[in-house]
């Protein structure tokens, strides 16, 4: 009997995700597919707003593979509208064995015939410690319109990620796991260019090194006497080596007084912000702050120095667990010494 496949991969990361929709472009997973019949694999990044973007090659989760008979599913029409059934949970592993299912897999399952609009082609089930998704296959007309969900198991439902045609999932990743190095997808007028940066943080945000704040002052210092002290625009299309120093020109207040560049160094990654105030537009005063942030991979997490009344405002990206959030701080400056400080 023809088997319909769930496929469960195991990790180790527990992640807290948002829905589709959300205003800013959060990685997710990387995910490995290809067309049927062929051998070429497509790398890429999977965000919680439906974007897809691509990257280099990297190497999925270890994965646990369940089968479901395709009985366990049925569809009819009914008032011109396809609706899909959950009959059975015939559930079994790689080696054929029976899978005895849990609350959570038969409220998965029960959610997926639920929210099905076609004719269920294919089905996988992918399981990241406590974090599950759903890769589904439908059947409408010739297409055969493939889409990754995320199951919420507080809400019992499934969130739509992105969509392909017609691609098999040969396996995934979730963003940050392979945090030895990261890879950055930066978008240019010729389209996205991968580069490679140093990121020495774990998928939690944390630095895997100690720092000394007063040795990284010397960092900082290299990195920007490497640059010239004139910094990269955030969006660009330069490509670095693994392990490449950058300076990245993350904002600039609208008056021209002010700006904030990043420090991405080989010893840390993305640590360390240097604080611009060029007073009387004349003299350049930089001052450095000791923190971590991120470097997106899109124009969605662009950092700003923005004018609130009369007090200074710098937003700008930190790592967290579903990649990045934007973090808001007010800035204490406008003395004649150029001192410039974060004020939390």
């Amino acid at each position: 009997m023809k088997k319909m496949r769930i496929v469960l991969f195991l990790a180790v990361l527990t992640v807290i995700l948002g829905g589709c929709g959300t205003t800013t472009s959060n990685p997710v997973v990387k995910a490995v597919t290809s067309k049927p019949g062929t051998d070429k694999k497509e790398y890429s990044i999977v965000y919680d707003n439906s974007k897809i973007e691509a990257t280099s090659e990297f190497t999925p989760d270890e994965t646990i593979i369940l089968y479901a008979d395709n009985d366990d599913f049925s569809a009819n029409v009914e008032n011109g509208k396809v609706n899909v059934r959950l009959d059975d949970m015939k559930l079994t592993d790689d080696t054929g064995d029976p899978y005895d299912t849990d609350d959570v897999i038969r409220s998965l399952m029960k959610s997926i015939a639920d929210n099905a609009e076609h004719d269920i082609f294919d089905v996988s089930i992918i399981i990241d410690d406590d974090r599950y998704f759903v890769f589904e296959k439908h059947n409408v007309n010739i297409q055969t319109p493939c889409v990754l969900y995320e199951y919420d198991t507080t809400a019992k439902m499934l969130n739509e990620l992105c969509r392909w045609e017609d691609v098999d999932l040969i396996g995934i990743s979730v963003y940050g796991s392979d945090s030895d190095v990261s890879t950055t997808i930066i978008g240019g007028a010729d389209g996205p260019t991968s580069i490679y940066l140093a990121s020495k943080t774990d998928s939690d945000g944390e630095r895997k090194q100690d720092i000394n704040d007063s040795d990284y002052t010397a960092v900082i210092d290299r990195v920007l006497n490497e640059y010239n002290f004139k910094p990269v625009e955030w969006n660009n299309t330069i490509e670095w080596s693994e392990d490449a120093d950058a300076l990245i020109k993350m904002a600039e207040e609208n008056k021209g007084r002010y700006k904030a560049y990043g420090i991405i160094s080989k010893e840390a990654g993305p640590y360390g912000i240097v604080l611009i105030d060029t007073v009387d537009w004349t003299e350049i005063n930089t001052n450095y702050v000791y923190e971590k942030w991120f470097y997106t991979e899109s124009s969605d997490g662009k950092p700003e120095l923005k004018w609130d009344k009369s007090r200074l405002y710098f937003t700008y990206p930190v790592p967290s667990i579903i990649g990045y959030r934007m973090k808001t701080v007010m800035i204490d400056c406008g003395y004649d010494t150029g001192h410039m400080e974060f004020v939390e």
